[in-house]
């Protein structure tokens, strides 16, 4: 699973990533147009690291970000 946000409000330009495989995440994030920053974390569980980037999609979306395709 991969799903992309972005965050586009007053001089705030900025995207983040996150990806699902097997037991862990990948995590991009920063302003849009450049590379970002990437951050894995590991799990011992597929349903634990699916678990959580639920809840950080969740918390992004509460922030403002929107989904994009």
């Amino acid at each position: 699973m991969k799903r992309c946000f972005e965050y586009r409000e007053g001089i705030h330009d900025k995207f983040w990533t996150i990806q699902t495989v097997g037991g862990s995440y990948l995590v991009t994030f920063g302003r849009i147009g450049t590379t970002g920053q990437t951050q894995i974390k590991h799990f011992s569980r597929p349903s634990d690291a699916l678990e959580k980037a639920e809840k950080m999609i969740e918390s992004k979306v509460a922030k403002g970000y929107r989904e994009v395709h």
